[in-house]
């Protein structure tokens, strides 16, 4: 991954996570700049290889306008997609750092190729060795053409003298052709330019930047001359940008789909885990609730079983055999009082077992008649 030299001018709420965002790209991120700031100035003392600026931010778009004597690359941020500036180049946010790594690499691959095409574009004299030049007159007859357009289109000048200049232009572009010859021949000595494909002599096409131009020979009569730049590696360029652009644009149409996909699948085992807690939740409930009835079940059954007990033995006569009994009534009671805090505490796992045995041990006084001052329980 290629590391860049990025300054930012945008909102203060996602400065930072922008800023993280590109170091963990590997970016240098020299400064991050307010809406206030003076941008020409550190564009001067860092040169950036990129500009991310935030168009929701007031003037930004103007201010970058007139920062392209810089010839910076621009990466716009919105809140909304905008037809004002070329899509490549747009992120809304938030901001994701997957689109953000492949719109820093297409703006910037982008610019390059502009750069090379708009130098192959630049209009050259026609005195230049590298133009082809055609003159024809009044009525398309071509009367002169130069070497070079013979060597690059592969004719003799036999094969062109005399002949209509329609007869080497592609038939998609002679409309437009005709256009453009039409408004020079009305305009004289002013040139118009348009791009348009030369048929060579093996039946191929070679694209040319036109310069068209009327003007009156020594006899006042009109004749035209093109003036043509071989720019075929230029719309080879241009070609390769707009198939990268379509692998581009399928790519994050294909991805997009893919984390739909997944988040639609996220969404519904999200549901279901939801459904199942719920249900476990729901089980959970039911079943300490049947846990707190069987405690209470089982205090009321002992309950029962010690105040039979307590029935019986008031009825013995035999001071020993009493004694049994009311030994066994109070591990009965010492049981079901456990079964009784279980049911009346909140967790069903324990009990609070300081209060468990002072509740014990004073029915166990008030059973053999004890006074609680002759007896104490120790911490």
């Amino acid at each position: 991954m290629k590391k860049y030299n990025i300054i930012i001018q945008v909102d203060k709420s996602i400065s930072d996570n922008l800023k993280s965002s590109l170091e963990q790209l590997n970016h240098i991120v020299p400064a991050v700049l307010n809406i206030d700031d003076d941008t020409s100035k550190s564009i001067k003392k860092y040169s950036p290889d990129l500009l991310i600026v935030d168009i929701g931010l007031k003037d930004n778009i103007s201010k970058s306008k007139k920062l392209q004597k810089y010839v910076i690359p621009y990466i716009y941020l919105s809140n909304n997609k905008t037809n004002k500036l070329k899509e490549y180049n747009i992120l809304t946010k938030p901001l994701n750092i997957g689109q953000l790594y492949n719109c820093i690499e297409i703006t910037i691959h982008v610019n390059k190729l502009q750069k090379q095409i708009n130098n192959d574009y630049i209009l050259i004299p026609p005195t230049h060795n590298d133009y082809l030049i055609i003159a024809f007159n009044y009525n398309k007859k071509i009367f002169s053409v130069n070497n070079i357009c013979l060597e690059q289109l592969g004719y003799e000048r036999s094969d062109i003298i005399n002949k209509n200049i329609h007869d080497y232009i592609h038939d998609k572009d002679k409309d437009i052709f005709n256009t453009y010859l039409t408004n020079s021949t009305s305009t004289p000595y002013t040139k118009h330019a348009c791009k348009i494909r030369l048929i060579k002599k093996d039946g191929s096409a070679l694209w040319v930047q036109v310069q068209i131009i009327s003007i009156h020979d020594k006899s006042g009569i009109l004749y035209s001359q093109i003036n043509c730049e071989n720019i075929s590696q230029s719309r080879q360029i241009e070609e390769e940008l707009n198939k990268f652009k379509q692998q581009i644009e399928s790519k994050v149409t294909e991805r997009t789909l893919q984390l739909s996909n997944i988040n639609y699948q996220l969404s519904k085992e999200i549901e279901e885990r939801k459904r199942i807690q719920d249900q476990i939740k729901n089980s959970l409930e039911e079943k300490e609730i049947l846990l707190r009835e069987i405690h209470h079940r089982v205090k009321n059954n002992l309950q029962i079983i010690s105040s039979l007990l307590s029935l019986q033995s008031n009825n013995l006569n035999n001071e020993f055999i009493s004694k049994k009994f009311k030994e066994s009534q109070n591990r009965i009671y010492s049981m079901a009082l456990i079964h009784e805090h279980l049911y009346e505490s909140d967790n069903l796992n324990k009990i609070i077992f300081s209060e468990y045995i002072n509740k014990l041990a004073n029915t166990i006084f008030d059973t053999y008649d004890k006074s609680h001052s002759d007896i104490k329980l120790g911490h």
